[in-house]
């Protein structure tokens, strides 16, 4: 048996879905590669946050490489020779390295071909592999394959790579070709996790996006101490937010103060680089170059985006914040005071039929707006408790907070006479996850955790 790898938080989960090529090798099959798509286990929707401890780098723990690898491992380490010694050395319209030099295409399209269906071995030498040209070469071997799902899954890895040069090639390679794929749309339901496999939807397509990208890991990337390693990845992050703004924007929730400590950075090409990202994401108005009045534009763009007060339908998060706490007093006053409404009777409407209700008529104010309640609302319970005016309300609400409990269900009849539900619920801090998650650029030591 071999030893097991060290893996580092990010790349535990990106690693599971090539389980069955190194249980294969592990069995000293000749070939260990798999192809993702004929055995692909379920990968958590959620991968690990990075977020939640230091910034390292990857620790290679050693990997077995066949002699068939070696030969093909070879091949490429010679068309790379061959790349970098040409004039017109560049990218072809895929986002592929490319040069004219005859014997560079015949040796690619030969490699495209062999490499095929290689991807899980490659993910395994380019993670492990303690050999710096086998793991130089396995990253150069990914953008050769015909998969674009499975250069997606490999290019996830490229920031965690701890020898320097390895990685900042390897990112300058991603930055050229993941953005050719972002914006693609359509994927059969057949490739869609939990899919029930009928004759029917089998061929169906969606409106997903084809290529998924774990693009937390070079959000990651921001907490390295290498000024290139930022740039490149903030390369990545910002052509990813322009053809992905729904899904960029979520990297904001742990990742804000990474990207707002960019866009304040010291160096010009650093903050220019950041600001880009900011401005993919919300370009109205643009990010300011003086780097306080880009702090408070960041702050204000993130907090446009993830709001102390959420309401969506039936539920109602609330989050620490100035704005909460603005709406906590103003609240507070009118329930003590009671200003708040006076005891009124209504009726509830269901088809033809009215049931009367007790509770309590909402004045009109601007604050209750924010957490659903409109004047004219007539308040009739508190978790299921009957509502007589506002003292009581308040003095129910506190009576739950000395209890710890952090949600509480209001109920009330509309002005159309339909009854409303909202569920409150108190929530932690969600911009940025404990202290690795505020602080500065930490570096990139590849000491294994906990030492």
């Amino acid at each position: 048996m071999f030893q097991k790898p060290v893996l580092f938080a990010s790349a535990a989960v990106l690693l599971s879905p090539l389980s069955t090529a190194l249980s294969a090798q592990g069995k000293g099959l000749a070939n260990p590669a798999v192809r993702a798509r004929q055995r692909k286990p379920a990968v958590p929707d959620r991968p690990s946050n990075p977020f939640l401890a230091p910034f390292r780098f990857n620790v290679p723990a050693g990997f077995p490489v066949n002699e068939a690898m070696k030969l093909q491992l070879a091949k490429v380490k010679q068309l790379r020779a061959i790349y970098m010694q040409a004039d017109d050395k560049g990218f072809d319209d895929e986002g592929r390295p490319y040069c004219s030099v005859a014997k560079f295409v015949e040796l690619r399209q030969e490699l495209s071909k062999s490499l095929s269906g290689q991807s899980g071995y490659l993910f395994l030498i380019a993670l492990n592999s303690e050999s710096l040209d086998w793991r130089q070469s396995a990253y150069w071997a990914a953008f050769l394959l015909p998969e674009i799902d499975e250069i997606f899954d490999l290019a996830a890895i490229i920031p965690y790579e701890p020898h320097t040069a390895i990685r900042q090639e390897a990112l300058t390679m991603a930055s050229r070709f993941l953005p050719k794929y972002f914006s693609q749309r359509g994927k059969l339901l057949r490739d869609v996790p939990g899919y029930k496999k009928t004759k029917r939807n089998l061929l169906k397509a969606t409106n997903a996006y084809t290529y998924d990208f774990r693009v937390i890991s070079y959000a990651d990337l921001l907490r390295s101490s290498n000024v290139n390693d930022r740039l490149l990845a903030l390369r990545v992050l910002t052509d990813f937010a322009k053809q992905r703004r729904d899904h960029a924007v979520e990297l904001l929730r742990v990742a804000g103060t990474w990207f707002t400590s960019c866009a304040t950075s010291k160096t010009p090409a650093l903050a220019a680089a950041a600001r880009g990202f900011f401005d993919a994401i919300d370009d109205d108005p643009p990010c300011p170059t003086d780097p306080d009045a880009a702090r408070a534009h960041c702050a204000k763009l993130i907090r446009k985006i993830f709001p102390d007060i959420r309401l969506r339908g039936g539920l109602c998060d609330l989050y620490p914040g100035p704005d909460l706490d603005k709406i906590v007093a103003t609240v507070r006053g009118l329930l003590a005071s009671g200003e708040i409404g006076e005891p009124a009777r209504t009726f509830e409407r269901s088809g033809k039929t009215k049931y009367p209700r007790y509770g309590m008529e909402i004045a009109g104010d601007e604050a209750l707006k924010k957490i659903g309640l409109t004047s004219g609302a007539v308040l009739t319970a508190i978790n299921g408790v009957p509502i007589k005016d506002g003292p009581q309300l308040l003095a129910t609400i506190e009576k739950l907070w000395t209890k710890k409990c952090r949600s509480f269900t209001l109920e009330w009849v509309d002005e159309q006479h339909a009854a409303r539900a909202v569920r409150y619920v108190v929530r932690a801090e969600d911009r940025g996850v404990g202290r690795y998650g505020r602080v500065g650029p930490v570096g990139g030591s590849t000491k294994k955790r906990g030492k």
